[in-house]
């Protein structure tokens, strides 16, 4: 009997997996993004799900884009801010990847409130971060590319010059998976190359960007203008367990 109720729930389980699309893959972990504030506080069972092919998702992800109805863009889930920063500094940043389709990644600021945010500020060249590399390849770079070994990803970056918010500024990750088709480059002095314009399975190149999956989430910072004392770094959240 205990079997046959074990197997009942293991079928609905993964009845709610096929409906819902939920397919773990990854999550911006440092500084702390909402989705895995939510986590962390049970306000959320999953910091890392959602997101499948079609309508783009919102500014800070909506997983399963609106079934069930939760959207981190929402003012709500602010859950105070996850760093304080100085204009112009170099900072690290953790993506933490619990399954790896490949793809093209990079990290966008909005110097707007969390109340007052829209997409097209985050794609503005100047509120772009560009890498910090000791290698001329990476250095610069507005994108990088996901390698197969890849799961837990520490990069630092430069934030934009002249870029501040006492009120708050919205940290993005933006990641395009691979999985299905992959981009052609950007401009060099954004993009890698030999590494940008590649398929990792195959497949063809995206004649839509709606063809692939897309993953956005949101961390809420402070930016301090320059000039200002460089802030402690924030506390290290404990070790993610294995998924």
């Amino acid at each position: 009997m205990r079997r046959i109720v074990c197997a009942v729930l293991v079928a609905g389980l993964l009845c709610f997996v096929r409906q819902h699309g939920v397919e773990a893959h990854g999550y911006l972990k440092l500084p702390i993004a909402r989705n895995y504030a939510a986590k962390l506080n049970n306000k959320f069972y999953c910091e890392h799900c959602g997101q499948g092919n079609g309508s783009p998702p919102d500014i800070c992800g909506n997983p399963f884009q609106g079934s069930p109805g939760v959207n981190f863009t929402d003012p709500s889930w602010f859950d105070g801010y996850k760093a304080t920063w100085v204009s112009g500094q170099v900072v690290s940043i953790t993506i933490y990847l619990s399954a790896n389709h490949g793809g093209r990644m990079s990290m966008r600021l909005c110097p707007r409130d969390r109340f007052s945010l829209y997409p097209t500020c985050f794609s503005e060249a100047a509120n772009q971060l560009r890498r910090v590399s000791d290698d001329p390849k990476y250095n610069g770079k507005v994108y990088w590319y996901l390698k197969p070994s890849d799961t837990e990803i520490t990069q630092s970056f430069r934030l934009p010059a002249g870029v501040s918010c006492a009120g708050g500024c919205v940290l993005q990750w933006w990641w395009v998976g691979y999985q299905n088709c992959y981009l052609g480059c950007q401009p060099l002095a954004d993009d890698i190359d030999g590494e940008c314009g590649k398929s990792v399975n195959g497949a063809g190149v995206c004649d839509s960007i709606l063809r692939t999956e897309q993953f956005n989430n949101c961390a809420d910072v402070l930016i301090q203008p320059s000039g200002a004392p460089t802030p402690t770094p924030a506390p290290t959240p404990a070790p993610t367990p294995a998924p």
